[in-house]
């Protein structure tokens, strides 16, 4: 089975900066201390660094906060990180206010807890040519919400497994990893 992660970000143009890209939603952080305003900005050895922050125990806590790396390969053996994971970020359009897929790292290491680089935190990185951000007015791959009958899919959590066995969410997970080969 593919490996495949979501990570809910703010909605922004371009992801390199605040430079004329202000992020819409994704907390009551301030702008600059929003990591994943950089989600999409190739640094000078090549890669990207994503960031979405993790919730634990119902709240923020940033020394405790870590990705689940089981939820992604229940075979995984390292507790540090794993690789060849699709990444695929969401946000909210501000708009439609419907939650959309914005982007996506293919090949990726993920990792289980915070990294820095340049002071900015990730949870994953992927070679820039292995990262695809989709422009604003194409976003159009809806994804489904939690409801009261239904939490198998994205709930309040900024990060979504994917991993349960209903037919609901394999199939959805399926249509979303077509989407993304179908794209590049």
């Amino acid at each position: 089975m593919e490996k495949i992660v979501f990570f809910r970000v703010a909605w922004m143009n371009k992801y390199q900066g605040l430079w004329g890209d202000i992020p819409q939603g994704g907390g009551s952080y301030d702008d600059e201390s929003k990591d994943e305003i950089y989600n999409f900005c190739e640094r000078s050895d090549g890669y990207m660094y994503g960031y979405v922050q993790p919730v634990t125990g119902g709240r923020v806590e940033y020394s405790d906060a870590t990705i689940n790396l089981k939820r992604i390969d229940v075979f995984c053996d390292n507790e540090y990180s794993i690789s060849g994971v699709t990444v695929v970020f969401v946000a909210t359009n501000p708009i439609e206010r419907g939650l959309f897929i914005v982007g996506w790292y293919k090949n990726a290491i993920v990792y289980r807890r915070e990294h820095k680089i340049e002071g900015i935190g990730y949870y994953a990185k992927a070679r820039a040519e292995d990262c695809f951000l989709i422009e604003p007015n194409q976003r159009t791959y809806k994804i489904p919400r939690a409801t009261k009958d239904n939490k198998e899919f994205l709930g309040q959590s900024n990060v979504w497994y994917a991993d349960s066995k209903s037919s609901l969410v394999q199939k959805f997970r399926q249509g979303v990893i077509d989407y993304i080969r179908k794209c590049r």
